[in-house]
Protein backbone atom coordinates (compact mmCIF):
# COMPACT_ATOMS: atom_id res chain seq x y z
CA UNK A 1 0.00 0.00 0.00
CA UNK A 2 2.53 2.56 0.92
CA UNK A 3 4.83 1.39 -2.48
CA UNK A 4 1.22 2.20 -4.30
CA UNK A 5 0.84 5.74 -2.47
CA UNK A 6 4.63 6.82 -3.17
CA UNK A 7 4.08 5.37 -6.80
CA UNK A 8 1.15 7.76 -6.90
CA UNK A 9 2.95 10.53 -5.39
CA UNK A 10 5.90 10.74 -7.99
CA UNK A 11 3.70 10.62 -10.74
CA UNK A 12 1.68 13.68 -9.61
CA UNK A 13 4.95 15.56 -8.96
CA UNK A 14 6.53 14.40 -12.43
CA UNK A 15 2.78 15.65 -13.80
CA UNK A 16 3.49 18.61 -12.17
CA UNK A 17 6.65 19.36 -12.69
CA UNK A 18 5.92 18.41 -16.49
CA UNK A 19 3.05 21.30 -16.68
CA UNK A 20 5.40 23.87 -14.54
CA UNK A 21 7.70 23.42 -17.36
CA UNK A 22 5.07 23.80 -20.20
CA UNK A 23 3.70 26.73 -18.89
CA UNK A 24 6.81 28.19 -17.63
CA UNK A 25 8.08 28.39 -21.49
CA UNK A 26 5.06 30.03 -22.86
CA UNK A 27 5.07 32.55 -20.43
CA UNK A 28 8.90 32.65 -21.16
CA UNK A 29 7.89 33.13 -25.16
CA UNK A 30 4.92 35.87 -24.45
CA UNK A 31 7.36 38.07 -22.94
CA UNK A 32 10.05 37.72 -25.04
CA UNK A 33 7.56 38.60 -27.03
CA UNK A 34 6.73 41.30 -25.16
CA UNK A 35 9.56 42.85 -25.64
CA UNK A 36 9.42 42.65 -29.49
CA UNK A 37 6.10 44.22 -29.96
CA UNK A 38 5.94 46.61 -27.59
CA UNK A 39 8.79 48.40 -30.12
CA UNK A 40 6.64 48.50 -33.05
CA UNK A 41 4.89 51.91 -33.76
CA UNK A 42 1.18 52.27 -33.83
CA UNK A 43 0.77 53.55 -37.17
CA UNK A 44 0.70 49.74 -37.95
CA UNK A 45 -2.72 48.23 -38.21
CA UNK A 46 -1.70 45.29 -39.67
CA UNK A 47 0.80 43.01 -38.53
CA UNK A 48 2.34 39.30 -40.13
CA UNK A 49 3.94 36.50 -38.27
CA UNK A 50 5.86 33.29 -39.15
CA UNK A 51 8.13 31.40 -37.11
CA UNK A 52 11.69 31.59 -38.28
CA UNK A 53 12.50 28.15 -39.20
CA UNK A 54 13.72 26.24 -42.51
CA UNK A 55 10.18 24.31 -42.40
CA UNK A 56 8.62 27.95 -43.24
CA UNK A 57 10.97 29.42 -45.95
CA UNK A 58 10.55 25.64 -47.65
CA UNK A 59 6.80 26.21 -47.59
CA UNK A 60 6.94 29.73 -49.38
CA UNK A 61 10.26 29.05 -51.34
CA UNK A 62 8.15 28.29 -54.61
CA UNK A 63 4.65 29.99 -53.34
CA UNK A 64 3.86 31.87 -56.27
CA UNK A 65 1.11 34.05 -54.50
CA UNK A 66 3.86 35.40 -52.12
CA UNK A 67 5.68 37.08 -55.03
CA UNK A 68 2.10 38.12 -56.58
CA UNK A 69 1.31 40.24 -53.33
CA UNK A 70 4.40 41.81 -52.68
CA UNK A 71 6.01 42.15 -56.31
CA UNK A 72 9.21 41.36 -57.62
CA UNK A 73 11.01 43.91 -55.92
CA UNK A 74 10.03 42.92 -52.39
CA UNK A 75 10.69 39.40 -52.90
CA UNK A 76 14.12 40.20 -54.01
CA UNK A 77 14.85 42.16 -51.01
CA UNK A 78 13.21 39.55 -48.62
CA UNK A 79 15.26 37.08 -49.95
CA UNK A 80 18.23 38.76 -49.93
CA UNK A 81 17.61 39.67 -45.94
CA UNK A 82 17.39 35.88 -45.70
CA UNK A 83 20.70 35.04 -47.10
CA UNK A 84 22.19 37.87 -46.01
CA UNK A 85 20.81 38.11 -42.12
CA UNK A 86 18.98 35.07 -41.01
CA UNK A 87 20.85 32.42 -43.06
CA UNK A 88 24.33 33.48 -41.14
CA UNK A 89 25.50 31.21 -38.72
CA UNK A 90 25.63 33.33 -35.50
CA UNK A 91 22.02 34.75 -36.36
CA UNK A 92 20.88 31.42 -36.85
CA UNK A 93 21.89 30.58 -33.85
CA UNK A 94 20.28 33.20 -32.01
CA UNK A 95 17.03 33.45 -34.04
CA UNK A 96 15.89 29.83 -34.64
CA UNK A 97 12.54 29.02 -33.97
CA UNK A 98 11.90 32.28 -32.74
CA UNK A 99 8.16 34.47 -34.18
CA UNK A 100 9.37 37.26 -36.45
CA UNK A 101 6.78 39.72 -36.81
CA UNK A 102 6.32 41.83 -39.74
CA UNK A 103 4.18 45.02 -39.66
CA UNK A 104 3.49 47.33 -42.20
CA UNK A 105 3.60 51.39 -41.77
CA UNK A 106 2.13 54.23 -44.64
CA UNK A 107 4.47 56.71 -45.14
CA UNK A 108 3.93 60.72 -45.64
CA UNK A 109 5.83 60.02 -49.04
CA UNK A 110 3.03 57.80 -49.74
CA UNK A 111 4.88 54.80 -49.51
CA UNK A 112 4.74 51.66 -47.08
CA UNK A 113 7.73 50.96 -45.31
CA UNK A 114 8.00 47.55 -42.82
CA UNK A 115 9.45 47.01 -39.83
CA UNK A 116 11.15 43.43 -39.34
CA UNK A 117 10.78 42.84 -35.21
CA UNK A 118 11.86 38.99 -33.70
CA UNK A 119 12.53 38.48 -30.23
CA UNK A 120 16.58 36.62 -30.04
CA UNK A 121 17.18 33.43 -27.65
CA UNK A 122 20.50 35.81 -26.59
CA UNK A 123 22.48 38.72 -26.31
CA UNK A 124 24.99 38.97 -29.14
CA UNK A 125 28.47 41.52 -28.52
CA UNK A 126 28.49 43.74 -31.60
CA UNK A 127 32.01 42.72 -32.01
CA UNK A 128 30.29 38.88 -32.93
CA UNK A 129 27.60 40.51 -34.35
CA UNK A 130 29.55 42.47 -37.01
CA UNK A 131 32.01 39.38 -37.50
CA UNK A 132 29.43 37.37 -38.19
CA UNK A 133 28.07 39.99 -41.06
CA UNK A 134 31.20 40.28 -42.61
CA UNK A 135 31.97 36.83 -43.45
CA UNK A 136 29.02 36.85 -45.83
CA UNK A 137 30.63 38.71 -48.98
CA UNK A 138 27.55 39.54 -50.23
CA UNK A 139 27.05 42.35 -47.74
CA UNK A 140 28.88 45.05 -45.87
CA UNK A 141 28.20 46.39 -42.77
CA UNK A 142 29.12 49.05 -40.49
CA UNK A 143 28.23 50.85 -37.42
CA UNK A 144 26.91 54.27 -37.13
CA UNK A 145 26.13 56.43 -34.26
CA UNK A 146 22.81 58.32 -34.63
CA UNK A 147 21.33 61.14 -31.79
CA UNK A 148 23.35 58.97 -29.49
CA UNK A 149 22.21 55.75 -30.81
CA UNK A 150 23.89 53.12 -32.54
CA UNK A 151 22.33 51.53 -35.62
CA UNK A 152 24.04 49.17 -37.80
CA UNK A 153 23.89 49.49 -41.37
CA UNK A 154 23.58 46.45 -43.54
CA UNK A 155 24.44 46.86 -47.13
CA UNK A 156 23.09 44.05 -49.30
CA UNK A 157 25.26 44.13 -52.47
CA UNK A 158 22.53 42.59 -54.63
CA UNK A 159 19.68 45.16 -53.87
CA UNK A 160 22.21 48.43 -53.52
CA UNK A 161 19.89 49.47 -50.57
CA UNK A 162 20.81 49.64 -47.12
CA UNK A 163 19.07 48.19 -44.30
CA UNK A 164 18.38 49.96 -40.64
CA UNK A 165 19.24 47.28 -38.11
CA UNK A 166 19.05 48.14 -33.77
CA UNK A 167 19.77 44.98 -31.33
CA UNK A 168 19.38 45.77 -27.63
CA UNK A 169 17.85 44.10 -24.18
CA UNK A 170 17.02 40.89 -25.98
CA UNK A 171 15.06 42.40 -29.45
CA UNK A 172 16.40 42.94 -33.19
CA UNK A 173 14.66 45.64 -35.21
CA UNK A 174 15.27 46.21 -39.23
CA UNK A 175 13.67 47.85 -41.34
CA UNK A 176 14.59 49.74 -44.80
CA UNK A 177 13.62 53.09 -43.53
CA UNK A 178 15.58 54.82 -40.94
CA UNK A 179 13.01 56.99 -39.96
CA UNK A 180 10.65 54.13 -39.01
CA UNK A 181 13.37 52.38 -37.13
CA UNK A 182 14.12 55.74 -34.88
CA UNK A 183 10.52 55.49 -34.37
CA UNK A 184 10.71 52.30 -32.75
CA UNK A 185 13.44 53.78 -30.62
CA UNK A 186 11.49 57.12 -29.63
CA UNK A 187 9.79 56.44 -26.38
CA UNK A 188 7.27 59.76 -27.39
CA UNK A 189 6.59 57.80 -30.48
CA UNK A 190 3.12 55.99 -29.51
CA UNK A 191 3.60 51.98 -29.93
CA UNK A 192 0.90 49.48 -30.40
CA UNK A 193 -1.65 49.02 -27.44
CA UNK A 194 -1.51 46.46 -24.33
CA UNK A 195 -4.55 44.53 -25.44
CA UNK A 196 -3.06 44.19 -29.41
CA UNK A 197 0.10 42.85 -27.81
CA UNK A 198 -2.10 40.72 -25.96
CA UNK A 199 -4.30 39.84 -28.89
CA UNK A 200 -1.16 39.00 -30.90
CA UNK A 201 0.40 36.86 -28.25
CA UNK A 202 -3.11 34.81 -27.75
CA UNK A 203 -3.18 34.31 -31.11
CA UNK A 204 -0.06 33.02 -31.67
CA UNK A 205 0.16 30.47 -29.44
CA UNK A 206 -3.48 29.14 -29.93
CA UNK A 207 -2.47 28.94 -34.21
CA UNK A 208 1.11 27.03 -33.65
CA UNK A 209 -0.07 24.62 -36.98
CA UNK A 210 -0.45 27.59 -39.09
CA UNK A 211 2.67 28.99 -41.08
CA UNK A 212 1.55 32.05 -40.81
CA UNK A 213 -0.70 34.45 -38.75
CA UNK A 214 -2.47 37.72 -39.71
CA UNK A 215 -3.29 40.09 -36.80
CA UNK A 216 -5.57 43.28 -37.59
CA UNK A 217 -6.44 46.21 -35.41
CA UNK A 218 -9.83 46.92 -35.72
CA UNK A 219 -9.85 50.34 -34.28
CA UNK A 220 -6.88 51.56 -36.09
CA UNK A 221 -8.16 50.46 -39.42
CA UNK A 222 -9.90 53.65 -40.75
CA UNK A 223 -6.49 55.43 -40.55
CA UNK A 224 -4.59 52.79 -41.89
CA UNK A 225 -7.08 52.92 -44.91
CA UNK A 226 -6.80 56.66 -45.48
CA UNK A 227 -3.42 56.93 -46.19
CA UNK A 228 -3.92 54.77 -49.48
CA UNK A 229 -6.53 57.22 -50.53
CA UNK A 230 -6.60 59.83 -52.49
CA UNK A 231 -9.93 61.69 -50.24
CA UNK A 232 -8.90 62.95 -46.52
CA UNK A 233 -11.71 61.70 -45.04
CA UNK A 234 -13.54 58.26 -45.55
CA UNK A 235 -17.09 58.52 -47.01
CA UNK A 236 -19.37 56.00 -48.62
CA UNK A 237 -19.14 52.11 -46.84
CA UNK A 238 -15.60 53.10 -45.82
CA UNK A 239 -17.56 54.74 -43.07
CA UNK A 240 -18.79 51.04 -41.84
CA UNK A 241 -15.74 51.14 -40.22
CA UNK A 242 -16.50 54.34 -38.24
CA UNK A 243 -16.41 52.91 -34.51
CA UNK A 244 -15.54 50.18 -35.22
CA UNK A 245 -12.92 48.34 -32.57
CA UNK A 246 -11.20 45.18 -31.91
CA UNK A 247 -8.81 42.72 -33.41
CA UNK A 248 -8.85 39.93 -35.60
CA UNK A 249 -6.45 37.22 -36.10
CA UNK A 250 -6.21 35.29 -39.17
CA UNK A 251 -4.41 31.90 -39.70
CA UNK A 252 -2.84 30.83 -42.81
CA UNK A 253 -4.61 27.91 -44.39
CA UNK A 254 -1.83 26.30 -47.08
CA UNK A 255 -2.76 25.81 -50.72
CA UNK A 256 -0.32 26.65 -53.61
CA UNK A 257 -3.01 28.88 -55.82
CA UNK A 258 -4.80 30.18 -53.71
CA UNK A 259 -4.67 32.60 -50.40
CA UNK A 260 -6.44 31.45 -47.40
CA UNK A 261 -6.75 32.68 -44.15
CA UNK A 262 -9.45 31.92 -41.33
CA UNK A 263 -9.79 33.02 -37.93
CA UNK A 264 -11.72 35.20 -35.19
CA UNK A 265 -12.86 38.72 -35.14
CA UNK A 266 -13.57 40.22 -31.79
CA UNK A 267 -15.35 43.62 -31.45
CA UNK A 268 -15.39 46.04 -28.81
CA UNK A 269 -19.55 46.04 -28.06
CA UNK A 270 -19.26 48.62 -26.28
CA UNK A 271 -19.16 51.15 -28.78
CA UNK A 272 -21.88 52.47 -31.63
CA UNK A 273 -20.40 49.96 -34.47
CA UNK A 274 -22.86 49.48 -37.15
CA UNK A 275 -21.14 45.75 -37.75
CA UNK A 276 -21.87 45.03 -33.98
CA UNK A 277 -25.40 44.85 -35.42
CA UNK A 278 -25.06 41.37 -36.96
CA UNK A 279 -23.43 39.75 -33.51
CA UNK A 280 -27.57 38.96 -32.54
CA UNK A 281 -27.95 37.11 -36.31
CA UNK A 282 -27.35 33.53 -37.88
CA UNK A 283 -25.43 33.25 -40.65
CA UNK A 284 -27.53 33.10 -43.47
CA UNK A 285 -27.09 32.18 -47.31
CA UNK A 286 -27.06 35.27 -49.53
CA UNK A 287 -28.28 34.09 -53.18
CA UNK A 288 -28.75 37.83 -53.85
CA UNK A 289 -25.04 37.70 -55.20
CA UNK A 290 -26.41 36.20 -57.56
CA UNK A 291 -28.60 39.40 -59.33
CA UNK A 292 -25.49 41.58 -59.62
CA UNK A 293 -24.18 42.08 -63.44
CA UNK A 294 -21.02 40.41 -64.75
CA UNK A 295 -19.31 43.47 -64.83
CA UNK A 296 -19.86 44.11 -60.91
CA UNK A 297 -16.50 45.57 -59.43
CA UNK A 298 -16.71 44.72 -56.03
CA UNK A 299 -20.24 43.85 -53.81
CA UNK A 300 -20.65 44.37 -49.98
CA UNK A 301 -23.84 41.40 -49.15
CA UNK A 302 -25.79 41.45 -45.97
CA UNK A 303 -27.53 38.38 -44.10
CA UNK A 304 -29.78 38.33 -41.54
CA UNK A 305 -31.67 35.90 -39.81
CA UNK A 306 -34.36 38.12 -37.86
CA UNK A 307 -35.01 41.25 -39.42
CA UNK A 308 -37.43 42.27 -35.93
CA UNK A 309 -34.16 41.77 -33.77
CA UNK A 310 -32.17 43.89 -36.32
CA UNK A 311 -34.55 46.39 -36.65
CA UNK A 312 -34.57 46.93 -33.05
CA UNK A 313 -31.27 47.29 -32.86
CA UNK A 314 -31.03 49.50 -35.88
CA UNK A 315 -33.33 52.34 -34.02
CA UNK A 316 -30.99 51.81 -30.94
CA UNK A 317 -27.62 52.54 -33.28
CA UNK A 318 -29.54 55.75 -34.88
CA UNK A 319 -30.47 56.77 -31.26
CA UNK A 320 -26.67 56.75 -30.16
CA UNK A 321 -26.07 58.35 -33.55
CA UNK A 322 -27.87 61.32 -33.10
CA UNK A 323 -29.91 60.15 -36.12
CA UNK A 324 -33.11 58.42 -34.85
CA UNK A 325 -35.26 62.06 -34.07
CA UNK A 326 -34.97 63.34 -38.02
CA UNK A 327 -36.05 59.33 -39.16
CA UNK A 328 -38.71 59.00 -36.86
CA UNK A 329 -40.13 62.76 -38.07
CA UNK A 330 -39.46 61.31 -42.13
CA UNK A 331 -42.34 58.70 -41.14
CA UNK A 332 -44.45 60.59 -39.42
CA UNK A 333 -44.63 62.93 -42.36
CA UNK A 334 -45.15 59.82 -44.67
CA UNK A 335 -47.64 59.08 -42.86
CA UNK A 336 -49.27 62.36 -42.90
CA UNK A 337 -48.87 62.86 -46.07
CA UNK A 338 -50.00 59.71 -47.94
CA UNK A 339 -51.56 57.47 -45.17
CA UNK A 340 -49.36 55.13 -45.03
CA UNK A 341 -47.75 53.87 -42.29
CA UNK A 342 -44.15 52.76 -43.00
CA UNK A 343 -43.53 50.74 -39.82
CA UNK A 344 -47.27 48.90 -40.19
CA UNK A 345 -47.25 48.65 -44.40
CA UNK A 346 -43.85 48.40 -45.38
CA UNK A 347 -41.30 46.90 -42.73
CA UNK A 348 -43.20 43.60 -43.03
CA UNK A 349 -42.25 43.17 -46.45
CA UNK A 350 -38.49 43.13 -46.21
CA UNK A 351 -36.67 40.10 -46.73
CA UNK A 352 -33.50 39.17 -45.24
CA UNK A 353 -30.88 40.46 -47.55
CA UNK A 354 -29.68 43.53 -48.92
CA UNK A 355 -26.35 44.33 -51.00
CA UNK A 356 -24.32 47.39 -52.18
CA UNK A 357 -22.43 47.13 -55.67
CA UNK A 358 -20.79 49.18 -57.84
CA UNK A 359 -20.23 48.54 -61.11
CA UNK A 360 -16.50 48.72 -63.67
CA UNK A 361 -17.79 52.06 -64.81
CA UNK A 362 -18.28 53.32 -60.99
CA UNK A 363 -22.32 52.99 -61.22
CA UNK A 364 -23.69 52.45 -57.70
CA UNK A 365 -26.84 50.20 -57.10
CA UNK A 366 -28.30 48.60 -54.03
CA UNK A 367 -30.84 45.71 -53.67
CA UNK A 368 -33.25 44.28 -51.02
CA UNK A 369 -34.87 40.75 -50.82
CA UNK A 370 -38.57 41.35 -50.88
CA UNK A 371 -41.08 38.66 -49.15
CA UNK A 372 -43.64 40.07 -51.85
CA UNK A 373 -42.39 42.29 -54.69
CA UNK A 374 -46.00 42.99 -55.19
CA UNK A 375 -47.46 43.96 -52.15
CA UNK A 376 -44.55 46.76 -51.54
CA UNK A 377 -44.65 47.87 -55.23
CA UNK A 378 -47.81 48.54 -54.27
CA UNK A 379 -47.10 50.77 -51.03
CA UNK A 380 -44.03 52.30 -52.07
CA UNK A 381 -45.34 53.70 -55.48
CA UNK A 382 -47.71 56.02 -53.17
CA UNK A 383 -44.63 57.45 -51.76
CA UNK A 384 -42.86 57.98 -55.04
CA UNK A 385 -43.26 59.51 -58.51
CA UNK A 386 -43.34 57.72 -61.60
CA UNK A 387 -40.15 58.19 -64.44
CA UNK A 388 -40.93 55.18 -66.46
CA UNK A 389 -43.25 52.06 -67.40
CA UNK A 390 -40.71 50.05 -64.57
CA UNK A 391 -38.98 52.99 -62.83
CA UNK A 392 -40.09 54.88 -60.00
CA UNK A 393 -38.30 57.76 -57.75
CA UNK A 394 -38.71 58.09 -53.75
CA UNK A 395 -40.39 60.97 -53.02
CA UNK A 396 -38.81 60.83 -49.92
CA UNK A 397 -35.61 60.96 -47.90
CA UNK A 398 -34.19 58.46 -45.95
CA UNK A 399 -36.32 55.54 -46.16
CA UNK A 400 -34.04 52.87 -46.81
CA UNK A 401 -31.28 54.53 -44.32
CA UNK A 402 -34.21 53.94 -41.73
CA UNK A 403 -34.48 50.32 -41.99
CA UNK A 404 -31.12 48.96 -43.23
CA UNK A 405 -28.87 51.46 -42.12
CA UNK A 406 -25.13 52.55 -43.35
CA UNK A 407 -24.96 50.66 -46.53
CA UNK A 408 -28.01 52.74 -48.22
CA UNK A 409 -27.32 56.33 -46.91
CA UNK A 410 -25.76 57.41 -50.22
CA UNK A 411 -29.30 56.39 -51.55
CA UNK A 412 -31.35 59.13 -50.32
CA UNK A 413 -34.23 59.76 -52.95
CA UNK A 414 -33.22 57.25 -55.12
CA UNK A 415 -35.14 55.87 -58.64
CA UNK A 416 -36.24 52.22 -58.11
CA UNK A 417 -37.65 49.27 -59.53
CA UNK A 418 -39.18 46.16 -58.36
CA UNK A 419 -38.35 42.43 -60.33
CA UNK A 420 -38.29 39.16 -59.31
CA UNK A 421 -39.10 40.07 -55.34
CA UNK A 422 -36.15 42.42 -55.21
CA UNK A 423 -35.92 46.03 -54.52
CA UNK A 424 -33.24 47.38 -56.66
CA UNK A 425 -32.19 50.93 -56.07
CA UNK A 426 -30.02 53.41 -57.86
CA UNK A 427 -29.13 57.37 -57.94
CA UNK A 428 -29.46 57.10 -61.64
CA UNK A 429 -32.41 56.43 -63.24
CA UNK A 430 -30.21 55.28 -66.53
CA UNK A 431 -28.16 52.80 -64.18
CA UNK A 432 -31.60 51.14 -63.20
CA UNK A 433 -32.18 50.72 -66.91
CA UNK A 434 -28.99 49.33 -67.36
CA UNK A 435 -29.37 46.50 -64.81
CA UNK A 436 -32.71 45.34 -65.93
CA UNK A 437 -31.46 45.35 -69.51
CA UNK A 438 -28.37 42.74 -67.82
CA UNK A 439 -30.77 40.69 -65.96
CA UNK A 440 -33.46 40.00 -68.13
CA UNK A 441 -30.72 39.18 -70.90
CA UNK A 442 -29.15 36.78 -67.95
CA UNK A 443 -25.36 39.08 -68.53
CA UNK A 444 -24.83 38.20 -64.27
CA UNK A 445 -21.84 37.78 -62.93
CA UNK A 446 -22.56 34.52 -60.79
CA UNK A 447 -23.82 32.79 -64.67
CA UNK A 448 -19.63 33.07 -65.47
CA UNK A 449 -17.71 30.03 -65.22
CA UNK A 450 -14.92 32.05 -63.68
CA UNK A 451 -17.19 33.42 -60.44
CA UNK A 452 -18.30 29.95 -60.38
CA UNK A 453 -14.99 28.55 -59.83
CA UNK A 454 -14.09 31.29 -57.21
CA UNK A 455 -17.52 30.78 -55.23
CA UNK A 456 -16.14 27.18 -55.07
CA UNK A 457 -14.15 27.78 -51.93
CA UNK A 458 -16.30 30.78 -50.61
CA UNK A 459 -18.22 29.92 -47.10
CA UNK A 460 -22.01 29.70 -48.68
CA UNK A 461 -23.26 31.67 -45.08
CA UNK A 462 -21.81 34.88 -43.63
CA UNK A 463 -23.62 37.58 -42.09
CA UNK A 464 -21.26 39.83 -44.06
CA UNK A 465 -19.74 39.66 -47.73
CA UNK A 466 -17.18 41.61 -49.39
CA UNK A 467 -16.21 40.29 -53.35
CA UNK A 468 -13.74 42.54 -55.24
CA UNK A 469 -13.44 41.80 -58.79
CA UNK A 470 -9.78 42.91 -59.65
CA UNK A 471 -10.19 43.60 -63.44
CA UNK A 472 -13.29 45.42 -63.06
CA UNK A 473 -12.00 47.27 -60.20
CA UNK A 474 -8.92 48.51 -62.23
CA UNK A 475 -10.90 52.35 -62.83
CA UNK A 476 -12.42 52.76 -59.41
CA UNK A 477 -8.80 51.65 -57.87
CA UNK A 478 -7.21 54.31 -60.16
CA UNK A 479 -9.80 57.11 -59.03
CA UNK A 480 -9.63 55.89 -55.54
CA UNK A 481 -6.49 55.45 -54.27
CA UNK A 482 -3.26 57.99 -54.37
CA UNK A 483 -1.02 57.88 -57.52
CA UNK A 484 1.71 55.79 -56.14
CA UNK A 485 -0.59 52.97 -55.22
CA UNK A 486 -2.39 52.42 -58.31
CA UNK A 487 1.47 53.02 -59.96
CA UNK A 488 2.17 49.51 -58.18
CA UNK A 489 -0.59 47.85 -58.82
CA UNK A 490 -0.45 48.29 -62.60
CA UNK A 491 3.24 47.76 -62.61
CA UNK A 492 3.73 44.92 -64.78
CA UNK A 493 6.41 43.49 -62.02
CA UNK A 494 3.59 42.97 -59.12
CA UNK A 495 1.01 40.44 -59.03
CA UNK A 496 -2.75 42.11 -58.41
CA UNK A 497 -3.44 41.87 -62.05
CA UNK A 498 -2.77 37.92 -61.34
CA UNK A 499 -5.68 37.85 -58.84
CA UNK A 500 -8.89 37.13 -59.94
CA UNK A 501 -10.93 38.12 -57.26
CA UNK A 502 -11.02 38.55 -53.53
CA UNK A 503 -13.55 37.31 -50.59
CA UNK A 504 -13.73 38.47 -46.83
CA UNK A 505 -16.21 36.83 -44.79
CA UNK A 506 -17.68 37.54 -41.02
CA UNK A 507 -20.35 35.22 -39.64
CA UNK A 508 -21.93 35.90 -36.17
CA UNK A 509 -20.94 33.35 -33.66
CA UNK A 510 -22.14 34.52 -30.16
CA UNK A 511 -19.84 37.35 -29.05
CA UNK A 512 -17.63 37.20 -32.23
CA UNK A 513 -17.52 36.25 -35.70
CA UNK A 514 -16.08 33.57 -37.97
CA UNK A 515 -13.77 35.41 -40.31
CA UNK A 516 -12.79 34.17 -43.64
CA UNK A 517 -10.47 35.83 -46.75
CA UNK A 518 -9.91 34.28 -49.60
CA UNK A 519 -7.90 35.26 -53.00
CA UNK A 520 -7.53 33.45 -56.21
CA UNK A 521 -5.58 33.71 -58.60
CA UNK A 522 -6.81 33.70 -62.36
CA UNK A 523 -5.18 30.43 -63.06
CA UNK A 524 -7.51 29.05 -60.29
CA UNK A 525 -10.33 30.45 -61.69
CA UNK A 526 -10.32 29.12 -65.13
CA UNK A 527 -13.01 26.80 -65.81
CA UNK A 528 -11.81 23.06 -65.55
CA UNK A 529 -14.11 21.80 -68.60
CA UNK A 530 -15.22 23.67 -71.65
CA UNK A 531 -19.02 23.06 -70.87
CA UNK A 532 -19.31 23.82 -67.29
CA UNK A 533 -23.15 23.55 -66.00
CA UNK A 534 -24.21 26.45 -63.85
CA UNK A 535 -27.18 26.89 -61.12
CA UNK A 536 -30.40 28.51 -62.22
CA UNK A 537 -30.61 31.59 -61.10
CA UNK A 538 -32.76 31.95 -58.38
CA UNK A 539 -35.23 34.62 -58.04
CA UNK A 540 -37.66 33.01 -55.04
Amino acid sequence: MNKIIIYISILVIAVFSVAYLYFSNLNIGSKNNDKALSLIPQSAALIFSFTNDKSFYEIFKEYELFDAITGTKNKVEFAALKEGLLDSRTLRLITSGQTLFLSFHPQKSDSIATLWTMPLLKEVSREDFIQALNQNKKISSKWFDLNGIQFTEINILSINKPFYLFMNKGVATGSFSQKLLLETINNKVPKIEADFIEEINSGSLKSSNSPANVFLNLGGSKEFLLAFLRQKKTNGNFNLLNNLSGFSTLNMNYKSDALMFDGITVTDTLKSSYLNLFLHQQPVSNPITRIVPENTAYFLAFGISDYRVFAKDLKEFHRKENQLSKLNEQISLITKETGIQPNRDIQKYWGNEFIFFQLSNREKLGAVKLSNGRQMNFFLQSLSSEYSENIWRLNYSGILYNYFGEPFKSFESPFYSIIDNYLIVSNSPGSIQRFLNNYNSENLLYKTSKFQEFNRLVSDKSNMLLFIHSQNSKDNFNSLLKRSYTKTLNDKDHGFKNFYGVSYQWSSDGNRFFTNFYAATKQLVEPKLKDIETDSLQTN
